[in-house]
């Protein structure tokens, strides 16, 4: 498996989430995926139980995908991300 450059997270995810609320305690779960592309860009949003604290986000190829590994935290529910209702 061949790896690709690292990712460089962007610090305006508030964009796509404007009202994000206040974190208490550490993650155990991912509940929900959003995203929203536009502009040349794409935003993820990952909402979880609580802080996530220590991630790793990298990239893969053949095919070109990113991968953004969260230790320890356990997908809440099995469905496709969503896009995102905001207007972009």
């Amino acid at each position: 498996m061949e790896m690709a450059a690292p990712v460089t997270m962007a610090p305006d995810l508030q964009t796509l989430s404007p009202s994000l609320p206040t974190i208490s305690g550490t993650a155990t779960r991912v509940l929900d995926i959003l995203y929203r592309s536009g502009d040349h860009r794409l935003q993820i949003l990952i909402k979880t139980n609580g802080a996530v604290g220590k991630y790793s986000p990298f990239t893969l190829d053949k095919p070109n995908r990113l991968v953004i590994d969260l230790p320890r935290l356990k997908e809440s529910a099995n469905k496709p991300p969503s896009p995102s209702a905001s207007p972009g």
